[in-house]
């Protein structure tokens, strides 16, 4: 029941764009423990340093998309870095006009990144069971450290349970059971969680650079919009005829 096969129905932003941005600051007092800023200290102690956050705006129309198998992109959320970098924004906004936003909207049309961290965090640990960089033919396998294959193994069955509430199972015209994922979020934790028990490779897409699995060896992109999308730059940069250039006078 829980191996290629995975269901989930979401819907991208294809115009998202970044609306709003903001920095937040956590203070913690002495042990660690979490103060919210109107109780804080005239000179609070621990302070951590400012994060940026972006809200998000779906600005236009929304794209349905539905995949029936694990998909590997939850590694490319993985790799973004949340906090003080200022590109994160765009990196967010072109992650949901593809996928939409990792949690469901507090108000329609609108997402923040503020609510994504945790997550990333988690899944950056889920990917360390991936060989980091990839092979020579650009394909990333699971790490033969098998010390390495449990820690993450454990990590992300603690994610399961809660990502589980997100969770359904459903029945096919065989009665076939299969599981439903009602959350990106949760799409994402049980991918990863198949990719791992398959010991599924993966590689950056040529055109777009999102993770997959490929289904065959050589396969280079991560859809036929990427592969045709790539083509059409190579071709359009190889039609365009180089600019003569300009002769430069001298004086004699």
């Amino acid at each position: 029941m829980f191996g290629k096969e995975l269901n989930y129905s979401g819907v991208a932003w294809p115009k998202a764009k970044v609306i709003k941005s903001g920095r937040a600051e956590l203070k913690f007092q002495p042990g660690g423990q979490f103060v919210p800023w109107q109780e804080l200290p005239a000179e609070p102690i621990q302070p951590t340093p400012p994060f940026l956050w972006f809200q998000i705006s779906a600005a236009g129309y929304e794209k349905p998309w539905q995949t029936n198998r694990p998909q590997a992109f939850w590694r490319t959320l993985s790799e973004f870095n949340p906090g003080t970098d200022p590109s994160y924004g765009e990196h967010a906004a072109d992650f949901v006009r593809r996928f939409g936003p990792v949690f469901e909207p507090y108000e329609p049309g609108v997402t923040s990144t503020g609510d994504w961290d945790t997550a990333i965090c988690f899944l950056r640990r889920a990917a360390e069971a991936w060989d980091d960089p990839e092979g020579a033919d650009g394909i990333s396998r699971v790490t033969a450290n098998r010390a390495r294959r449990d820690k993450v193994r454990r990590i992300i069955h603690l994610l399961l349970p809660a990502a589980m509430d997100r969770v359904e199972v459903i029945f096919d015209l065989e009665l076939r059971p299969q599981l439903y994922a009602r959350s990106l979020h949760a799409f994402m934790v049980l991918s990863a969680a198949s990719m791992l028990r398959r010991q599924a490779p993966m590689r950056r897409c040529a055109h777009c650079q999102f993770w997959f699995e490929p289904p065959r060896s050589d396969a280079l992109y991560c859809s036929n919009a990427c592969r045709g999308a790539h083509h059409i730059h190579i071709h359009t940069r190889a039609s365009v005829p180089a600019r003569p250039r300009k002769k430069v006078r001298t004086r004699g």
